[in-house]
Formats: C-alpha cells, sequence, structure tokens
C-alpha cells in the first residue's frame, strides 16, 4: 500500500467510528426519554411472534435469551431500535436495553436507600 492511500483508508475508520458513536448516543437518548422518562406505561401489548420470529433470526442464542428476560417495555424498545435504527448487529439493540434497564433499576435502589 503506498502512503497515501493508507492515510486515506485511516480517514475513512476514523469517519466510521465517528459514525458509531453517533448512533450509539443517539440511541442512548431514544433509550433515555422513550422507556425511561418517568411515565409508566400501564398496559403494554408486546411484540407479536411475527415480529420475534424475525428479530430471533438476527439475534444470537444469548441476546435472545436476555430479550426474553425483558419486561414488555423493554422488548417493545428492543423491537424499535433493531427495525428504526441503522444497527447492522441486531445484539446491540437487545444489550443497550438490558444495559439501560439495569442502570435505572440501580438509579432506583440508590434513590429508595437515601430517602
Amino acid at each position: 500500500m503506498n502512503r497515501l492511500h493508507e492515510q486515506e483508508l485511516a480517514l475513512h475508520v476514523k469517519d466510521y467510528r465517528n459514525m458509531n458513536l453517533s448512533i450509539f448516543f443517539i440511541l442512548f437518548v431514544i433509550l433515555s426519554t422513550t422507556l425511561f422518562g418517568g411515565k409508566k406505561i400501564s398496559s403494554c401489548k408486546p411484540p407479536t411472534s411475527k415480529q420475534e420470529k424475525w428479530l430471533f433470526s438476527q439475534i444470537d442464542s444469548e441476546s435472545q435469551k436476555l430479550y426474553l428476560s425483558l419486561p414488555c417495555e423493554g422488548k417493545k424498545l428492543v423491537m424499535r431500535l433493531a427495525k428504526e435504527s441503522c444497527i447492522e448487529d441486531k445484539n446491540i439493540a437487545v444489550h443497550l436495553v438490558v444495559k439501560r434497564i439495569a442502570q435505572k433499576k440501580a438509579e432506583n435502589r440508590n434513590y429508595v436507600t437515601s430517602q
């Protein structure tokens, strides 16, 4: 590879990394405001079996187990992130929602114990 081609390739890799960081930030904002905006959803209609079959064809067995452990709101959010975002690896959507739910539970526990 010549020097110019290596520099060009490095710029493309850097642009790709910046794009991924932007995507993760947007997903984090969606997670923070959509599911955990302080409002509880009284009744939740879970994703259809057709939607879940599609998702399961896109994710690995670990993510399938995590998805099944989620509450209804979490499953709906995973589905939304997997379908509406430009994440190629749908496993990321599952892991982001699981992580955010765990963070929210920890925050709630800390809030209760501090009172």
